[in-house]
């Protein structure tokens, strides 16, 4: 079973994100979803820094420090490898940004991987923390969206179904692709 949250964050939304996940996972760890067998060495995550460094590449898997040795990687075009995510005891973590065209991308938390409650347990933790502090979108439930975001992001772009007008736009320093970050 897996275990999904799809969010909107800008600014110090993002740190709150990241913070969580530090305060939630034990001797936290993050990898590149995908790259060279020397990229693929986990990384030692103790600030929220680390973690957005890390995060750079889009989307990055996060993990307790005790959990490397259970990583599982998969071939990925020649001399290229992923991790299996749905074998992994891991939490895919991709950042919600704003986008070169000035929209605010939908971030996700993801874990595919049932075999350790443990983790699920710590995710599902995070995830509580992290809907006390934000609100659903009125047009889609399963999107959440933080303050610093439903005041400031104008446009919100979605996984599937493009762009769409942010319903909670407050009006503040427009984030979209007339105003910029």
């Amino acid at each position: 079973m897996s275990h999904q949250f799809n969010f909107f964050a800008l600014d110090e939304d993002v740190t709150s994100v990241c913070q969580t996940l530090i305060d939630k996972i034990p001797e936290m760890c993050a990898v590149a979803g995908e790259g060279r067998e020397a990229d693929l060495v986990p990384s030692d995550i103790r600030s929220c820094d680390d973690l957005l460094r890390k995060a750079q590449v889009k989307k990055v898997f996060v993990f307790p420090r005790a959990y490397a040795a259970r990583l599982i990687f998969r071939p990925r075009g020649k001399d290229m490898l992923r991790v299996d995510f749905r074998s992994s005891p891991v939490v895919e973590y991709i950042p919600s940004c704003v986008t070169a065209e000035g929209y605010l991308r939908v971030g996700r938390l993801y874990c595919g991987f049932g075999g350790d409650p443990g983790l699920v347990r710590l995710l599902d933790q995070a995830i509580r923390k992290l809907k006390r502090s934000a609100v659903k979108l009125p047009q889609d439930p399963h999107f959440w969206i933080f303050p610093h975001a439903a005041h400031h992001a104008r446009l919100l772009q979605f996984w599937v179904g493009g762009i769409k007008a942010n319903p909670l736009y407050g009006g503040g320093r427009s984030v979209s692709s007339e105003g910029g970050a």
